[in-house]
């Protein structure tokens, strides 16, 4: 399985809740068109988000932000 065909098993499949406590994610907020999150050992309930079409995903971290997909 390639990355393109995982990200559409997640996505079909709506694994990317299940994914996110998995990686011990807090505070999962569900929205229209993201999950938003926050991060293992930060307290910050919502710095991290992923879009649910796409998974593409954005961590800010204080004066740092990643951005990228699977």
């Amino acid at each position: 399985m390639n990355a393109f065909e995982l990200k559409k098993y997640i996505i079909e499949n709506e694994l990317i809740e299940s994914i996110l406590i998995n990686l011990d994610m807090h505070h999962i907020k569900n929205f229209d068109d993201k999950f938003r999150f926050g991060i293992p050992n930060h307290e910050n309930a919502s710095n991290g988000s992923i879009k649910k079409e796409n998974l593409y995903c954005k961590i800010y971290k204080r004066d740092e932000t990643f951005k990228g997909d699977i």
